[in-house]
């Protein structure tokens, strides 16, 4: 943290601008490992009048780095501390003077002098070799206002770091930095346009960052996200084992590598549900505010049928939503409850699960998030099938109705087809609820065609807005429309995309027929798996669990 003292706002990128560099520069060094700075970045956002060195602390750091600055007529001062976390002890106490467009000069001096004290501290820090060549000032400036912008996390802020970003390449487009800038904004701007074209760009800008400087921390975590959506999943693995290598304690490695484990699981390629759940464990024992964690560790838990342990997962994820917990900028999430109120739904508890999704359909409109538009959709679908199961047909249309509509205006964000297909089948069970059988046939004809033609897009992640969810509830329509041999067919398609979770089955009604009937119910309970959660992994869990509980 640098604090611009002269109060000066046209300054202000200088703030962020010194911090990047200090930072990345630090975690070019083979011994020092450096918490992730968005970690950091929320610990003061959310501490309040926490000081830096409480911050130090709680997210587990040694040594903790702040300053401050002061630019004014051309020239700037920059003065550093480096503490001791534990005693707030200075260990090294750093001041360069020089002219503004020597930052980068007075940077690296302020770097060699806390890397002199570090040796004192930690002998076996050695600095690699230095990084590319510095850019000019305009660029580093765009630069840092984009870094600025890219902390909000929000789809106004990603887009206009993306302009800074842009602007900096227009200036110089060596500068690896702002490619990988630039390839983060496009990246999480494909969550919500879908759009092939921004996924191609965030892998271009990355890729490129990689060959202009080989040594920049965040490119292989970033790769790793990439490859595994363009289901090119060895270089996903590849890119995700340099990330955790290179930065064992950063808890977003572990993230991205988990994921790629369960989305490669579930298309059925080399991934595996044990190492994915493993990473994601990883990732919140590093950093308890992982959200984004929880989250995919939630989902995977309840399509694999452990119910207990989605809830456990949903649970964690939902306490570090409403700030109970820390998080950073990429586990800073919404969406928690939904996945609650559908491990509830798995574990035969329609009434919690109802409040917990009407809960959600309330708060996510004044939500500012990527995600926003997709969790209203699932929120919907969750109170939908929770109406269901409670005897309210009649709410149900109108819910299901709600996420058709949401869906429909934001055609293009991922995974809404799959919510298009889910909100038909869940109507055509309501309409059979308020007896409506000829307009619930067709209901499921237009959900089934609808899935068939999206078929070829195989699996899509997008936590419930996915192709197996959508299979197993066109299974639930057909089988409340007495078609047995649909449903068990659908039930199939679900389990060929990772799908395996008969627990939740035997707390629907829609398949009650079906279980009671002896060869249905063995052709369905051949799809069941072992828990992804192994006893290790479960053990981990509870203590996670024990650990971050509510007082």
């Amino acid at each position: 943290m640098f604090r611009n003292l002269a109060g000066d706002t046209a300054v202000d990128w200088l703030a962020t601008g010194i911090a990047e560099t200090l930072t990345v520069d630090l975690r070019r060094t083979r011994r020092v490992r450096v918490i992730p700075p968005d970690r950091v970045r929320q610990g003061l956002r959310l501490g309040d009048a926490a000081s830096p060195l409480e911050v130090a602390r709680q997210v587990g750091a040694r040594y903790a780095v702040t300053g401050s600055y002061q630019a004014a007529g051309g020239r700037l001062r920059i003065t550093a501390q480096l503490a001791d976390a534990a005693s707030g002890e200075t260990i090294a106490d750093l001041r360069e003077d020089g002219a503004l467009g020597e930052v980068f000069e007075l940077q690296d001096r302020v770097l060699a002098g806390v890397l002199a004290a570090l040796g004192e501290a930690a002998p076996d820090a050695t600095p690699v070799a230095p990084p590319p060549e510095r850019p000019g000032l305009d660029v580093f400036e765009c630069y840092a206002r984009g870094r600025q912008r890219l902390h909000d996390f929000s789809p106004a802020g990603l887009e206009e770091a993306a302009r800074h970003f842009e602007q900096a390449l227009v200036l110089d487009p060596g500068f690896a930095p702002a490619h990988a800038g630039l390839g983060t904004c496009r990246m999480f701007r494909h969550i919500g346009s879908a759009d092939p074209a921004d996924l191609d760009a965030a892998l271009a800008h990355f890729e490129r960052a990689a060959e202009l400087d080989p040594g920049l921390p965040e490119v292989p975590i970033r790769l790793a996200y990439l490859y595994g959506r363009r289901r090119r999943y060895d270089d996903a693995r590849v890119a995700a084992d340099r990330g955790v290598a290179a930065e064992p304690d950063n808890d977003e490695a572990y993230y991205f590598r988990g994921t790629r484990h369960v989305i490669a699981a579930g298309y059925g390629f080399r991934g595996d549900y044990d190492e994915g759940l493993a990473d994601l464990l990883r990732a919140l024992e590093l950093n308890p505010g992982a959200g984004a964690a929880a989250m995919v560790a939630a989902w995977a838990c309840r399509l694999r049928g452990d119910p207990e342990a989605a809830a456990r997962f949903a649970t964690l994820a939902r306490r570090i939503e409403r700030g109970t917990l820390r998080s950073s900028i990429l586990t800073r999430w919404v969406g928690a409850d939904t996945l609650l109120a559908c491990a509830r739904l798995d574990q035969g508890r329609a009434a919690e699960a109802r409040e917990l999704a009407a809960q959600e359909v309330a708060a996510l409109p004044s939500r500012e998030h990527v995600y926003q538009q997709s969790f209203l959709a699932q929120a919907h679908l969750a109170l939908g099938e929770a109406s269901l199961r409670l005897g309210d047909a009649a709410r149900a249309l109108g819910e299901f109705g709600a996420a058709l509509a949401v869906a429909q205006a934001q055609p293009a964000m991922g995974g809404m087809r799959w919510v298009s297909i889910r909100a038909l089948a869940g109507r055509a069970r309501a309409l059979v609820g308020v007896r409506l059988r000829r307009e619930a046939q067709q209901a499921l004809a237009d959900a089934q065609r609808q899935a068939e033609a999206h078929a070829e897009a195989g699996f899509e992640f997008a936590w419930t807005a996915s192709a197996p969810d959508a299979w197993r509830d066109l299974a639930a329509a057909h089988a409340r429309l007495d078609a047995r041999e649909a449903a068990l067919d659908s039930l199939d398609r679900a389990a060929a995309m990772g799908w395996a979770n008969v627990a939740g089955l035997r707390a629907d009604p829609a398949f009650a027929a079906l279980l009671a009937e002896a060869d249905a119910a063995r052709r369905i309970e051949r799809h069941a798996a072992p828990s992804p959660v192994s006893p290790a992994l479960a053990a981990r869990l509870s203590r996670l669990a024990s650990a971050h509980e509510a007082p």
